[in-house]
């Protein structure tokens, strides 16, 4: 698990922590995918608490958000209806088609443009990643 219910409460106030529970894996799903599945490969034998500080807090930022833009488009029937086009929680806004490229979506469910923002600069989005590197080259 790489956030909890009240990590992400103290960033956005729905969805109830019964929904939360639920929308977790998927979420924690989607992001592993975006990183073409480093996390899980790095995790493999190891602790979430391995991971640096900064690498940490960007897997829970991004996490927090893929939460949060699945909630946003209906929750656990996200991907079985049609895409919401402008969505407005609390802070967040999002508006399909907005700024410089379009959503993307895994098996139906929408990737938060946060996922990549907050992932990028620790290296788990470069291909590289999957080539001998281990835990150890994103650890303390």
């Amino acid at each position: 698990m790489y956030i909890t219910f009240e990590e992400y409460n103290a960033v956005f106030s729905a969805p109830a922590e019964a929904e939360f529970d639920l929308l977790l894996p998927v979420a924690e799903a989607i992001v592993n995918h975006v990183t073409g599945g480093k996390i899980d490969a790095l995790l493999s034998g190891h602790e979430f608490s391995e991971f640096r500080s900064s690498v940490q807090t960007a897997i829970k930022n991004a996490t927090i958000y893929q939460v949060n833009i699945i909630y946003a488009n209906g929750g656990q029937s996200a991907g079985t209806k049609e895409r919401a086009t402008d969505v407005k929680i609390d802070d967040f806004h999002y508006k399909y088609g907005s700024g410089d490229g379009q959503v993307k979506y895994y098996k139906g469910q929408p990737i938060s443009a946060m996922v990549e923002i907050y992932l990028d600069p620790t290296g788990l989005l470069n291909p590289a990643c999957n080539r001998g590197w281990s835990i150890n080259d994103f650890g303390y």
